[in-house]
């Protein structure tokens, strides 16, 4: 039904019917906003369905991992949620991408891609979110917001960290044109080319909301001419960031593939693509369908006070209702994730922090074992030393007195030896008196 609204707000409607209808009323909104535009130039180019996505994202990969689309791939950090794709989390040192499989094999190509950078950090953030319009078949890593340093091609770089490197002032969307010669030096070295804008959101401030905050970058290329345009706000309200001719030849764009890449360093964002819409020809920013469908998004948001208005009757509810239940499912999503990535990060914390335990608690026995080994050493030693001494004195002072006494028994033998000899000598000598005699 959203859709067809989206075709109505093009067309004349009778102004009792816009009165009677809701939906009707959104479709006034929306031609009240345009109407302040002096000169609308309809052009209607078609959709280019291998390089657009949207949510929900329903497709599954051989993994059974939901993923973008066929004609995509995704690597890194990247998680594909229902309703928007999550290139990184809100954590340090995280790289995520998307790239189409398909070279665009043509000289005109247009997209208005929607995207949500968000943190909890009100000041300090970064690193930021490419789109590339390269000669590279495939994505490759690098340290260029997740890219190579040197392609072939231009990149769009929504970047949020505010580098100092940078020759003159920083701009908060930076266009790259590479020749595939220049590194990250390079481009530091000449004038930043680009433009403001607000488009970062602080995901704790009361006016964020996952539902309606999110921002929109439109580039079109026809030939050798380039156009960047933003609506960081998602308001319809297009504002000409950069323009330029490409050093390139007319027919480059022909063999360019198409991605976006994200990445944090010491410091993060959510980085996160709601959509990407391409088309074979340039768009009118001021009208189309996107437009159109962002307008009615955005009215939606007071759908739950037009409800109780007595002439919402029950086809005007339905719709309202349906919008609305949609509307929960992104909100429950988002804040899902919120939750189940804040409780990964603590358990990851608190696995680090285990493991920390562990070695110190290891190293701590280890130094408690040598130091119980070297104490029970030393004492042992001690105490043998001590042993040893005193079985020597013991053995010495036995010794001693097994010596004294078998001396005295000895010498009492010699003595009654002696004797003997003494009175044996005087018998003979009074037996040779006799004799004589």
């Amino acid at each position: 039904m959203y859709d067809t609204l989206n075709k109505q707000a093009y067309v004349a409607l009778n102004p009792p019917q816009l009165a009677q209808s809701l939906m009707a009323a959104r479709v006034s909104l929306l031609l009240a906003t345009l109407s302040s535009i002096s000169f609308l130039s309809f052009v209607h180019p078609d959709r280019i369905q291998s390089f657009s996505f949207k949510g929900p994202f329903k497709d599954l990969d051989k993994d059974e991992v939901r993923d973008v689309g066929p004609e995509w791939t995704s690597g890194g950090h990247t998680q594909v949620k229902k309703s928007f794709v999550r290139l990184t989390p809100n954590r340090q040192s995280k790289r995520g991408h998307v790239w189409n499989k398909n070279a665009i094999d043509s000289d005109e190509f247009s997209a208005i891609v929607s995207f949500r950078i968000h943190g909890t950090s009100r000041y300090v953030f970064a690193d930021g979110l490419a789109i590339w319009i390269t000669h590279e078949r495939a994505h490759r890593d690098g340290p260029n917001h997740g890219f190579l340093e040197k392609y072939y091609g231009v990149g769009i770089v929504l970047d949020t960290y505010h580098n100092s490197e940078y020759k003159g002032a920083h701009k908060d969307v930076i266009i790259q044109i590479n020749d595939g010669t220049k590194d990250l030096e390079t481009h530091y070295k000449e004038d930043v080319k680009g433009c403001e804008s607000a488009y970062r959101y602080h995901s704790e401030s009361e006016e964020f909301d996952p539902v309606y905050s999110f921002s929109r970058l439109q580039l079109g290329i026809k030939g050798n001419q380039l156009i960047v345009q933003m609506d960081p706000k998602a308001e319809g309200r297009w504002q000409e960031c950069f323009k330029t001719t490409l050093p390139f030849s007319s027919s480059w764009l022909r063999q360019a593939t198409i991605g976006i890449s994200a990445s944090t360093g010491s410091l993060a964002d959510n980085h996160e693509i709601i959509s990407f819409a391409a088309f074979n020809q340039l768009v009118d920013i001021n009208m189309n369908d996107e437009d159109g469908s962002v307008l009615l998004h955005k009215s939606s948001k007071n759908d739950a006070a037009r409800l109780m208005d007595q002439s919402c009757d029950k086809h005007c509810a339905l719709p309202i209702l349906e919008k609305l239940v949609a509307n929960l499912h992104v909100e429950l999503e988002h804040r899902l994730e919120e939750v189940k990535e804040a409780m990964e990060h603590t358990i990851g914390k608190l696995k680090e922090k285990e493991t920390s335990n562990h070695i110190k608690i290891d190293a701590m026995y280890e130094k408690i074992q040598t130091t119980l080994d070297s104490k029970i050493g030393e004492k042992f030693h001690d105490v043998r030393s001590s042993l040893h001494e005193k079985i020597i004195t013991k053995v010495e002072g036995e010794a001693l007195v097994a010596h004294a006494g078998w001396r005295r028994p000895f010498f009492i033998i010699v003595l009654l030896f002696v004797g003997m000899v003494g009175y044996a000598y005087r018998k003979y000598q009074r037996l040779m008196r006799t004799h004589l005699l």
